[in-house]
């Protein structure tokens, strides 16, 4: 956990976003500390950066925590972020190729469901920033996985919207509904019906030898 602040402000978001922000000793001692256990234990160690939004502790932790990782300690090391990645260039993206750099892109659909849920602290909506940069994404990134919160308030397009992940060029998606949402009989009932859209779906492209991976369903 990096940081506790984020550009966006997601309707079902769990982390209070206060000044909080983990110090580059902080995670040096962490990573380490896990560098000694895995040696021990044997087995390899893994960070993945989260928040918050990582990105905003680019330069500060993620470049020379990953330098000194690739650079000294020269063993397996798995290194992975979490994002919703707005603040994402393809000067970072080359970065995170060139150390092996994992990256789960947190991203709910298509303009409406995303704007609806994951707005800016303005009230804007942040998909007009994210839709030229998810190609880009997916040439450096093209196995990755289309990560979304199924919201209640715009679970009736989430067949909708895993159809939008596929026509944007993923072929794995995870999508998982909000568990502090309040859901309703009638709300489950609607995301099961749209699970049962999808699955129609993945039969049909199955028929024709194309295998979409849903985590859910896998």
């Amino acid at each position: 956990m990096l940081t506790n602040q984020c550009p966006l402000k997601c309707i079902y978001c769990f982390v209070n976003q206060d000044e909080k922000r983990m110090s580059y000793r902080t995670a040096l001692d962490a990573t380490n500390f896990l560098i000694e256990n895995s040696k021990e234990n044997g087995f390899t160690p893994s960070i993945t950066f989260f928040g918050g939004e990582p990105l905003l502790e680019w330069e500060s932790i993620i470049v020379p925590l990953t330098r000194y990782i690739r650079n000294k300690y020269k063993q397996p090391f798995n290194l992975s972020i979490t994002s919703n990645c707005v603040l994402i260039t393809e000067d970072k993206l080359k970065f995170m190729k060139e150390n092996d750099i994992g990256l789960l892109f947190s991203i709910d659909g298509d303009k409406e469901t995303q704007d609806i849920n994951r707005p800016f602290h303005n009230g804007k909506g942040s998909f007009d920033t994210l839709k030229d940069k998810i190609p880009m994404i997916l040439k450096y990134h093209p196995d990755m996985t289309f990560r979304a919160t199924i919201h209640k308030t715009t679970v009736q397009h989430t067949y909708h919207n895993m159809k939008f992940a596929i026509e944007q060029g993923y072929n794995n998606m995870f999508f998982i509904p909000n568990v502090f949402d309040e859901w309703s009989e009638n709300d489950k009932d609607i995301l099961k019906e749209q699970v049962e859209l999808f699955g129609d779906y993945f039969i049909e492209n199955a028929r024709n030898d194309k295998i979409i991976h849903l985590n859910n369903l896998d």
